[in-house]
């Protein structure tokens, strides 16, 4: 009974999850995926290690932090991450902005943590992506607050990817002066800098020229 339970909690999870997905996104893959440094090769290595390990990392509530400038490989190693742990375990990808949706449609009706709990209780690996993208004002900082403080003292396990430099990340984290999210951040996370160049450019190039 308890494992027809977990695979509905699974199921459930990838329902919610597919809403951040592309068609593509579903073709990440870490055997397929190539590295262009021997910093990146190190990354792909330790998001495997992750994948393999996670059955005993979730106990831990530990996680990862990738930050670096768009087009970087952020999303892209993301995406393996999450097709590789997806029909084993409860993983749910989302977004800030998806969540104060979400907050916003339940106001009224549920507490902010009460809500946070049916979402996110299940979950084993919760997903942020583009973290920092949302323009945030008191009330954004207020639930930025309750969003981060649920997922450390529930000791759920994060993968974030922003591309927020660390001086931005620590000052958008920052509630009423206090840099107690970041910390809490850094103390469960390994952080990973993208800083090489953007793939995107020139990706297309040959195609392209084909045509004109």
């Amino acid at each position: 009974m308890r494992e027809i339970s977990r695979k509905k909690e699974i199921a459930k999870y990838k329902n919610l999850s597919g809403k951040m997905m592309y068609e593509d996104d579903y073709k990440c893959d870490f055997g397929t995926s190539y590295t262009k440094s021997a910093t990146e090769k190190e990354y792909k290595k330790s998001f495997e290690n992750f994948c393999r390990n996670f059955s005993k990392i979730m106990q831990q509530g530990f996680g990862i932090c990738m930050s670096g400038e768009a087009g970087t490989g952020k999303t892209h190693y993301t995406n393996c991450i999450y097709n590789s742990l997806k029909d084993d375990f409860i993983v749910f990808k989302t977004s800030i902005l998806t969540l104060f949706d979400e907050i916003y449609e339940n106001f009224g009706e549920k507490t902010v943590t009460s809500f946070l709990r049916d979402r996110l209780g299940e979950a084993e690996l919760i997903i942020i992506e583009d973290l920092g993208n949302e323009a945030i004002k008191d009330w954004g900082k207020q639930n930025l607050y309750f969003i981060f403080d649920f997922i450390y003292k529930a000791k759920k396990s994060v993968v974030i990817n922003t591309n927020l430099s660390d001086e931005q990340l620590e000052s958008y984290l920052k509630i009423l002066g206090s840099n107690k999210l970041f910390s809490r951040l850094q103390s469960k996370c390994k952080y990973y800098k993208f800083d090489w160049e953007d793939r995107r450019i020139g990706m297309y190039k040959k195609e392209i020229g084909k045509y004109f």
